[in-house]
């Protein structure tokens, strides 16, 4: 977060131009109706089924982290929120404000942001940073089919009935904030007043708990491990265009296990196996000198 001192030290002394973007939906970005974004829905500009060139024969329909079926690549609800509208913003941010292809830094869930952006506009990436990437337990293609139903009427049920927005009511206070913050944070005191802020305030923006009710909802698009095979494919490698990823994961985190996330050094050459690098963190593949970046 920003109101870290060492990562603003960080920021202000790095080589080059460091650039910390709101995606569209997040933070203090517009929040347009999730199924009015008409064009600018990456989804409405792309062939999905494209990418299943790049499933392995026989792919298993659904499983644990490292099963690449390349199936489900929509969002359930049709909705614009998704990684390939994100993906095409972030191009667009660095051809039109950076303009020049850069490094692009990514945590948690924005990791699927900045592969996608590697994989549809690998000219606008130079190489691709994430840190502790969400596994995305909750896509269709990580749940059991007898399941999957059953985690589907929930989240129509959050985001179609006057239940969501309570729900959003309750998660949305500083206390189930710092709560939160505090089961992830292993240095307690990094949890200050200033952080909770910044996670609260854009919650109150308009059309804040409609957007974050469709995120929930987002059980579908492509896995890291996917996007890391398409990177490191002989398609790919024979075009010129893969890009060097470097992955980064804390070992004390409590929601993204780093031992399942240890197979996507099994992604292909993009990643290397899993060294461990500190006794928070193991890489994947020492990362680069960042000359200009953005967060995804």
């Amino acid at each position: 977060m920003r109101n870290d001192a060492v990562a603003d030290s960080m920021l202000r002394t790095a080589a080059g131009r460091v650039f910390a973007i709101d995606l569209l939906g997040y933070g203090y970005s517009d929040k347009p109706n999730p199924q009015e974004m008409g064009a600018v829905n990456g989804e409405s500009t792309r062939d999905l089924d494209e990418y299943l060139r790049f499933a392995p024969p026989n792919a298993a329909r659904y499983g644990g982290v490292g099963e690449t079926p390349f199936t489900d690549m929509a969002h359930p609800v049709q909705s614009g929120y998704n990684f390939f509208t994100w993906a095409d913003q972030v191009a667009d941010f660095t051809r039109e404000v950076v303009g020049a292809p850069a490094f692009l830094i990514c945590n948690s869930i924005g990791s699927s942001c900045g592969l996608q952006t590697a994989v549809d506009h690998h000219d606008r990436v130079r190489g691709v940073q994430i840190m502790d990437p969400s596994l995305r337990q909750l896509n269709v293609k990580r749940q059991n089919p007898l399941g999957a139903p059953f985690v589907s009427a929930l989240q129509t049920v959050l985001r179609e009935t006057p239940l969501g927005e309570g729900f959003f009511g309750v998660v949305a206070t500083e206390n189930t904030v710092r709560t939160v913050f505090e089961q992830i944070y292993p240095r307690k005191e990094s949890v200050t007043d200033e952080l909770v802020q910044c996670i609260l305030r854009p919650g109150r923006t308009p059309n804040a708990p409609r957007v974050f009710l469709d995120f929930i909802s987002y059980s579908a698009g492509p896995l890291p491990e996917e996007q890391l095979a398409i990177l490191s494919s002989d398609e790919y490698k024979q075009a010129g265009k893969t890009t060097p990823v470097s992955i980064l994961w804390g070992d004390k985190d409590p929601w993204e296990d780093v031992t399942l996330g240890r197979v996507y050094g099994e992604c292909g050459p993009a990643c290397t196996a899993p060294t461990r690098c500190s006794q928070a963190t193991f890489h994947l593949r020492p990362a680069r000198r960042m000359a200009a970046s953005k967060g995804g």
